[in-house]
């Protein structure tokens, strides 16, 4: 979901940060390439701590990365936060299939794998549509936008 709500913001930062959209694009495949190689670092560490504490440990991370986001006043702090942001989010990847592996039998794990990539997978986008349509057509300005994902991040740790 943390790409897919970026992405209705994105020429309104390009406009408030004086940059192209393009460059604000990047920083969107930055985040993906990140998530991409992060759960190599999570998944050992999963390994040998425990699913438990990958999971309370990456979702604090997430939520800085999100708030570095939404109070980012350059495109080189939309980077670095971005790349925050994907090394905390990518945990719930590298550790969600193994956390179903634990929980379910054998016969129920593959029901429930669907369920878990369906909802992490395929409808992040469409809930990101949803979060972010209203304060679009609201007037929210980017900045305030901004901090729909970290909200969200936080209810989700709770």
């Amino acid at each position: 979901m943390a790409s897919s709500i970026f992405l209705p913001s994105v020429p309104q930062l390009a406009d408030d940060l004086k940059t192209s959209e393009t460059i604000i694009n990047v920083t969107i495949a930055i985040f993906i390439v990140v998530i991409g190689v992060a759960p190599v670092i999570w998944s050992p560490l999963s390994g040998f701590y425990g699913r438990k504490p990958v999971y309370l440990a990456s979702m604090p991370i997430t939520i800085a990365g999100s708030i570095g986001v939404a109070l980012s006043r350059n495109v080189g702090d939309i980077i670095g936060t971005r790349v925050l942001q994907g090394i905390g989010s990518s945990a719930v990847l590298a550790v969600g299939a193994g956390t179903i592996g634990d929980i379910f039998r054998p016969t129920e794990r593959a029901n429930a794998m669907g369920w878990f990539y369906s909802g992490v997978g395929r409808r992040s986008p469409s809930r990101a549509t949803i979060l972010t349509s209203g304060s679009t057509r609201s007037g929210f300005s980017s900045s305030n936008r901004r901090y729909i994902y970290p909200i969200y991040c936080g209810m989700s740790h709770l």
